[in-house]
Parts: C-alpha cells; sequence; structure tokens
C-alpha cells in the first residue's frame, strides 16, 4: 500500500507541475497581446521616502510634522524627539507622498530629501502562484488521505498537508507584508534645530573659509 501511495503522489505532483507550467505560458501570452499602458498601471511599487530639515522650533514643527501626516490620511509607526531633534517614521498613500514631503520640507529649511522606488509585480505574482500551486496540491492530498484506509498511510499523508499548510502560511504572510508596503509608503522625517554660530563661531567659519581657499583649489 505505501508504494501504491508514493505513486499516487509522484503522479499528482508530475500533473500538477504540468498544468502550472500550461498556465504560466498562457499568461505569458495574455500579458504580451494586452496594452503597454494597462500593464504599467497594474505595476506593484514599494516607495519610500526619507527628509531632514532644519527647524527653529523641534517641539512645534514636530507637532505640525505629525498633523501633516494624519491629514493626509497616513499615520505615526515610531517617533523620538530629543532637545534638539526629532525623528518620525510614517505611513502614508503613495499618491499623497510628494504632497506631504514637501509641507514637511516647508516646515523649516530642508536639507536633503531622497526618494526610491522599487517594482514587485513579479515576486506579487510568484509568491502568489506558489501559494495557489500548494493550495492545489494540499487539496489533492486532501482528498487522497480521506479515501485512504489505511492507517499508516493517513499519518504519512497527514504530516505532508500539515507541512504544506505551513509554507501556506508563510507565503501568505510574506505576500502580506510586500502588498501592504505598495498600498502605505514609508517616510522617515528627521527634524533638527538650525544651530546659528556666535561671534567666536563666526570668526572660526571665517578662518575655515581662508584656509579652505588657500589650500583647495
Amino acid at each position: 500500500m505505501r508504494k501504491i501511495y508514493v505513486l499516487i503522489v509522484i503522479v499528482i505532483a508530475i500533473l500538477f507541475f504540468v498544468s502550472c507550467s500550461t498556465a504560466q505560458k498562457m499568461d505569458s501570452l495574455a500579458v504580451s497581446s494586452s496594452e503597454a499602458s494597462d500593464v504599467m498601471a497594474d505595476r506593484s511599487i514599494i516607495k519610500k521616502a526619507t527628509i531632514s530639515v532644519n527647524v527653529n522650533s523641534v517641539e512645534d514643527m514636530a507637532k505640525r510634522a505629525k498633523e501633516i501626516v494624519s491629514s493626509s490620511g497616513g499615520y505615526v509607526t515610531f517617533d523620538s524627539q530629543e532637545q534638539t531633534s526629532y525623528y518620525m517614521n510614517a505611513k502614508v498613500t503613495p499618491a499623497k507622498l510628494d504632497s506631504v514631503l514637501d509641507e514637511i520640507g516647508k516646515l523649516g529649511e530642508e536639507e536633503k530629501r531622497n526618494q526610491t522606488s522599487e517594482d514587485v509585480t513579479s515576486r506579487i505574482g510568484d509568491l502568489q502562484a506558489l501559494i495557489n500551486n500548494k493550495k492545489i496540491l494540499r487539496d489533492k492530498l486532501r482528498k487522497l488521505a480521506d479515501a485512504s484506509r489505511q492507517m499508516a498511510d493517513i499519518i504519512e499523508m497527514e504530516k505532508e498537508l500539515s507541512r504544506l499548510q505551513t509554507d501556506i502560511d508563510s507565503l501568505e504572510s510574506q505576500l502580506k507584508g510586500i502588498q501592504s508596503q505598495v498600498e502605505m509608503s514609508s517616510i522617515s522625517v528627521t527634524l533638527k534645530v538650525k544651530r546659528t554660530p556666535g561671534p567666536l563661531g563666526w570668526i572660526f567659519v571665517g578662518v575655515y573659509w581662508v584656509i579652505e581657499k588657500l589650500f583647495i583649489w
């Protein structure tokens, strides 16, 4: 009976992978025949941004930064305030990312800004395909287990079902994490008190400028 069980599983696996390969080829043909604009519209992009701004008052501008994020429909995931600086991580929709950055930049003197985009369309597609494939294999194996009358075979198949379900749960968790990053862009904000040199400070600034001009061409 064990040999029959192993043979059945091998046959299912072969049929399973053949059907997946055919489906992937059909999907490829469908995509190649669609309009380029439609394909671009369906891309899944993870957007991230960082911005650093010099401000006159950390406490007041930190409050204002959080209000900007909140009014855009976003939310703060982490923040930390010190006497002369404030750090914040936030999530906003991709459509609001640029406007939120612009508003935060106006809180003082914008020092630097950086944005990155990552196309994860293929990663999402691969994960979805892998999840679907494992679910199909799981369901077929479950039917075999229900039809089996040999306790030893049932135990073996239940172990395999448990392993498949663990894989499915892990892959679905990965997929959910990536999709959440696509749906909400990340912003890292740094606010720092703008330091103005005193009388002695300006002297040192002037000396440094002279030395720089003398030795650096």
